[in-house]
């Protein structure tokens, strides 16, 4: 009897794939993340793969209570090991955006943390094979803390892990050695980011009301339930009574604004920007004024004003 088992078992370790990949359903909070491996998109392999004699590491981090996410790709063979990241914004419920520019953020890997993390991924992987360690998705929910979703691979094993705010066990350790490499980006840095893509969607408000009419440009930059407030005037909500509200708009009238300033919010999906404005018009003394216009992230990752208020 023992003969013909062992002949099986020997088949399906020739007939084991050179290449080993995961193949676990990722979590809902995960796959919008997911989507952003740009080397699995590029091989039209969603699932991680790892050379032969390779190990590679695939980590996705999200605040369970919102905030800055990150998508780890660890990928180590004979000749060295590479880490990105790359930074998110958003919350489980309502999605994540890319934040900070599309390339990963490179992290150095020397020959000794190379080896350790090599090591820890193995171990991960027996753990999951052999000590029977997997998902702990059936956990309770997680409501402080981080998320974690862990795919893990070599040459010819593979093994998927989701935590709940828990760290323990072998791929416990490897989310921890994995994650404090992977650092976050400095918060300055973010903010400073974020600033910056307000501050440029506000310029593009202003020139397309130069290029296409200010009627067109406020109804084209508002978000689906924005509101304009005029002085004199109730409030527009919403794209259509926003265009109407601009529907008596005076020929050749021209009104220009310059931001002077942002803020943005800690989670990255809302702020502000504020700045003056001046409009012109036939026969008439130039105006002044200021103005403040409150912008949110929509679903594609678009600014879009939810409030413009000017006085």
């Amino acid at each position: 009897m023992l003969k013909p088992m062992f002949v099986a078992l020997a088949a399906l370790v020739i007939a084991a794939p050179a290449m080993a990949q995961t193949n676990a359903r990722a979590p809902d909070w995960a796959r919008p993340i997911l989507a952003n491996d740009a080397e699995a998109m590029r091989l039209n392999r969603p699932n991680l793969v790892a050379p032969e004699g390779g190990v590679a590491v695939r980590l996705t981090i999200a605040p369970a209570q919102g905030g800055v996410g990150r998508l780890v790709r660890y990928d180590a063979s004979a000749a060295g090991a590479s880490l990105g990241v790359r930074s998110f914004t958003g919350h489980v419920r309502n999605g994540w955006m890319l934040w900070g520019g599309e390339e990963p953020t490179l992290r150095a890997v020397t020959p000794a943390k190379k080896a350790e993390l090599d090591r820890l991924a193995r171990a991960a992987i027996s753990a999951s094979l052999l000590q029977g360690e997997g998902s702990r998705g059936g956990a309770a929910a997680c409501t402080d803390g981080e998320l974690a979703w862990l795919e893990v691979a070599d040459g010819v094993r593979a093994a998927t892990f989701e935590h709940r705010c828990a760290t323990g066990g072998a791929a416990g350790a490897l989310i921890k050695a994995v994650s404090d490499l992977a650092g976050n980006r400095d918060e300055e840095e973010l903010f400073q980011s974020g600033v910056a893509e307000i501050l440029a969607a506000d310029r593009a408000f202003a020139q397309a009301a130069q290029a296409n009419g200010v009627p067109a440009a406020f109804a084209a930059f508002a978000s689906h339930d924005g509101r304009v407030f005029q002085p004199g005037r109730p409030a527009a909500t919403g794209r259509q009574a926003i265009a109407e509200a601009y529907a008596d708009w005076e020929e050749g009238a021209v009104l220009q604004w310059t931001p002077s300033g942002a803020d943005i919010s800690a989670r990255g999906d809302m702020g502000f920007s504020w700045g003056q404005w001046t409009l012109t018009q036939t026969g008439a003394e130039t105006r002044r004024g200021n103005y403040m216009s409150v912008w949110r992230r929509d679903a594609e990752g678009a600014w879009r004003y939810l409030a413009n208020i000017a006085n």
